[in-house]
Protein backbone atom coordinates (compact mmCIF):
# COMPACT_ATOMS: atom_id res chain seq x y z
CA UNK A 1 0.00 0.00 0.00
CA UNK A 2 1.13 3.84 -0.74
CA UNK A 3 2.00 5.58 2.21
CA UNK A 4 0.30 9.23 2.43
CA UNK A 5 0.61 12.22 5.02
CA UNK A 6 -2.63 13.51 5.63
CA UNK A 7 -3.08 17.23 5.99
CA UNK A 8 -6.21 18.76 8.13
CA UNK A 9 -8.87 20.24 5.20
CA UNK A 10 -7.93 17.81 2.76
CA UNK A 11 -9.72 14.32 1.58
CA UNK A 12 -7.29 10.84 1.12
CA UNK A 13 -8.55 8.44 -1.94
CA UNK A 14 -6.96 5.31 -1.97
CA UNK A 15 -6.92 1.46 -2.72
CA UNK A 16 -6.67 -0.83 -5.15
CA UNK A 17 -7.93 -1.01 -8.99
CA UNK A 18 -8.65 -4.67 -10.46
CA UNK A 19 -7.41 -4.50 -14.43
CA UNK A 20 -6.11 -0.76 -14.63
CA UNK A 21 -6.82 1.30 -17.91
CA UNK A 22 -3.44 3.21 -17.59
CA UNK A 23 -1.31 4.34 -15.26
CA UNK A 24 -3.17 7.21 -13.55
CA UNK A 25 -6.31 8.44 -11.47
CA UNK A 26 -8.14 11.62 -11.16
CA UNK A 27 -10.25 13.33 -8.85
CA UNK A 28 -12.11 16.44 -11.16
CA UNK A 29 -14.56 18.63 -9.88
CA UNK A 30 -15.92 21.83 -11.71
CA UNK A 31 -14.37 25.00 -11.26
CA UNK A 32 -17.26 26.63 -13.04
CA UNK A 33 -20.68 25.59 -13.75
CA UNK A 34 -21.71 28.16 -16.45
CA UNK A 35 -19.02 26.93 -18.96
CA UNK A 36 -18.26 23.23 -17.36
CA UNK A 37 -14.97 24.13 -17.07
CA UNK A 38 -13.36 21.32 -15.25
CA UNK A 39 -10.09 21.83 -12.44
CA UNK A 40 -8.34 18.52 -11.34
CA UNK A 41 -7.75 18.20 -7.34
CA UNK A 42 -5.58 15.91 -7.38
CA UNK A 43 -4.15 12.86 -9.36
CA UNK A 44 -1.87 9.78 -8.33
CA UNK A 45 -0.02 6.68 -10.14
CA UNK A 46 -1.18 2.89 -9.41
CA UNK A 47 1.80 0.76 -8.82
CA UNK A 48 2.18 -2.85 -10.31
CA UNK A 49 -0.78 -4.01 -7.93
CA UNK A 50 -3.28 -1.31 -8.89
CA UNK A 51 -2.69 0.58 -5.68
CA UNK A 52 -2.67 4.30 -5.44
CA UNK A 53 -2.80 6.96 -3.07
CA UNK A 54 -3.61 10.55 -3.27
CA UNK A 55 -4.67 13.64 -0.50
CA UNK A 56 -5.59 17.18 -1.17
CA UNK A 57 -6.70 20.17 -0.11
CA UNK A 58 -10.43 20.22 0.10
CA UNK A 59 -12.11 22.95 1.94
CA UNK A 60 -15.73 22.53 1.55
CA UNK A 61 -18.32 19.45 1.02
CA UNK A 62 -19.45 19.08 -2.58
CA UNK A 63 -19.35 17.48 -5.90
CA UNK A 64 -16.24 15.84 -7.78
CA UNK A 65 -15.83 12.26 -9.91
CA UNK A 66 -13.30 9.90 -9.80
CA UNK A 67 -11.95 9.22 -13.69
CA UNK A 68 -9.54 6.71 -14.52
CA UNK A 69 -8.87 5.39 -18.04
CA UNK A 70 -12.23 6.08 -19.89
CA UNK A 71 -14.59 5.77 -16.77
CA UNK A 72 -15.63 7.90 -14.34
CA UNK A 73 -18.03 8.05 -11.25
CA UNK A 74 -19.72 10.37 -9.10
CA UNK A 75 -18.35 11.47 -5.82
CA UNK A 76 -19.43 13.99 -3.15
CA UNK A 77 -16.78 15.00 -0.67
CA UNK A 78 -16.07 16.58 2.07
CA UNK A 79 -13.36 17.88 4.42
CA UNK A 80 -11.51 15.26 5.86
CA UNK A 81 -13.19 12.17 4.26
CA UNK A 82 -10.67 9.50 4.22
CA UNK A 83 -12.28 6.97 1.46
CA UNK A 84 -10.93 3.00 0.36
CA UNK A 85 -12.20 2.50 -2.97
CA UNK A 86 -12.03 -0.59 -5.33
CA UNK A 87 -13.16 -1.44 -8.31
CA UNK A 88 -12.98 -3.37 -11.27
CA UNK A 89 -12.85 -2.35 -14.97
CA UNK A 90 -14.47 -4.99 -16.74
CA UNK A 91 -17.12 -3.96 -15.04
CA UNK A 92 -16.77 -0.15 -13.53
CA UNK A 93 -20.30 0.77 -12.45
CA UNK A 94 -21.03 -2.20 -11.51
CA UNK A 95 -18.10 -2.91 -9.04
CA UNK A 96 -17.41 0.85 -7.44
CA UNK A 97 -17.43 0.14 -3.71
CA UNK A 98 -16.54 2.93 -0.94
CA UNK A 99 -15.37 2.55 2.92
CA UNK A 100 -14.31 4.37 4.92
CA UNK A 101 -15.19 8.59 5.83
CA UNK A 102 -17.48 10.00 3.43
CA UNK A 103 -18.23 6.16 2.29
CA UNK A 104 -22.01 6.10 2.83
CA UNK A 105 -22.68 9.30 0.75
CA UNK A 106 -20.03 8.05 -2.46
CA UNK A 107 -22.19 4.24 -2.34
CA UNK A 108 -25.45 5.96 -2.73
CA UNK A 109 -24.36 8.21 -5.79
CA UNK A 110 -22.68 4.70 -7.23
CA UNK A 111 -25.90 2.49 -6.56
CA UNK A 112 -28.00 5.19 -7.92
CA UNK A 113 -26.23 5.60 -11.47
CA UNK A 114 -27.27 2.10 -11.26
CA UNK A 115 -30.73 2.01 -9.88
CA UNK A 116 -31.69 5.42 -12.63
CA UNK A 117 -29.47 5.12 -15.72
CA UNK A 118 -29.41 8.37 -17.78
CA UNK A 119 -32.08 8.91 -19.59
CA UNK A 120 -31.87 8.21 -23.44
CA UNK A 121 -32.78 11.58 -24.86
CA UNK A 122 -32.80 9.46 -28.82
CA UNK A 123 -35.57 7.31 -27.39
CA UNK A 124 -37.59 8.91 -24.56
CA UNK A 125 -38.02 12.61 -26.80
CA UNK A 126 -39.75 10.13 -29.09
CA UNK A 127 -42.33 9.24 -26.84
CA UNK A 128 -46.12 11.18 -27.02
CA UNK A 129 -45.70 14.24 -24.98
CA UNK A 130 -48.38 12.42 -22.43
CA UNK A 131 -46.44 8.96 -22.36
CA UNK A 132 -42.92 11.13 -21.90
CA UNK A 133 -44.52 13.04 -19.24
CA UNK A 134 -45.52 9.99 -17.12
CA UNK A 135 -42.69 8.36 -17.64
CA UNK A 136 -40.29 11.62 -16.24
CA UNK A 137 -42.32 12.22 -13.47
CA UNK A 138 -42.15 8.49 -12.84
CA UNK A 139 -38.56 8.53 -12.25
CA UNK A 140 -38.78 11.62 -10.64
CA UNK A 141 -40.56 10.16 -7.97
CA UNK A 142 -38.75 7.19 -7.66
CA UNK A 143 -35.44 8.60 -7.34
CA UNK A 144 -36.46 11.37 -4.93
CA UNK A 145 -37.87 8.68 -3.14
CA UNK A 146 -34.58 6.18 -3.32
CA UNK A 147 -32.85 9.69 -1.54
CA UNK A 148 -35.36 9.94 0.88
CA UNK A 149 -34.46 6.39 1.80
CA UNK A 150 -31.29 6.86 1.67
CA UNK A 151 -31.22 9.79 4.44
CA UNK A 152 -33.80 8.01 6.53
CA UNK A 153 -30.67 5.47 7.58
CA UNK A 154 -27.76 8.29 8.10
CA UNK A 155 -27.13 10.80 10.60
CA UNK A 156 -28.25 13.54 9.43
CA UNK A 157 -26.84 15.77 11.94
CA UNK A 158 -23.24 15.94 10.18
CA UNK A 159 -22.16 18.88 8.33
CA UNK A 160 -21.40 16.52 4.97
CA UNK A 161 -25.07 14.79 5.10
CA UNK A 162 -26.74 18.04 5.15
CA UNK A 163 -24.38 19.85 2.73
CA UNK A 164 -24.92 16.74 0.42
CA UNK A 165 -28.94 16.74 1.03
CA UNK A 166 -28.90 20.59 -0.48
CA UNK A 167 -26.93 19.44 -3.53
CA UNK A 168 -28.71 16.29 -4.34
CA UNK A 169 -32.39 17.31 -4.38
CA UNK A 170 -31.38 20.06 -6.53
CA UNK A 171 -29.65 18.61 -9.09
CA UNK A 172 -32.84 15.68 -8.84
CA UNK A 173 -34.75 18.27 -9.18
CA UNK A 174 -32.82 20.18 -12.00
CA UNK A 175 -32.60 17.23 -14.39
CA UNK A 176 -36.11 16.27 -13.96
CA UNK A 177 -37.00 20.37 -15.51
CA UNK A 178 -34.30 20.55 -17.59
CA UNK A 179 -35.52 17.17 -19.04
CA UNK A 180 -39.34 18.27 -19.26
CA UNK A 181 -38.14 21.41 -20.64
CA UNK A 182 -36.29 19.98 -23.38
CA UNK A 183 -38.94 18.59 -24.55
CA UNK A 184 -39.24 18.97 -28.76
CA UNK A 185 -42.55 20.51 -29.05
CA UNK A 186 -45.43 19.12 -31.11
Amino acid sequence: MVQIVVAQNSVTIYENIKRPKGNKVYVRYFKDYITYERGIADSALIDNEGNFAMNFLWSISGPADFFHGDERTDMFLSPDDSIKITLDTRQFDETVIYEGIGADINNYLAQKVLLFPSQMASVIYKMQEEEFKRLVDSLHHKELNYFKDFLSVIPTKIYSVNAFKEYEEARINYNWASTKADYPPS
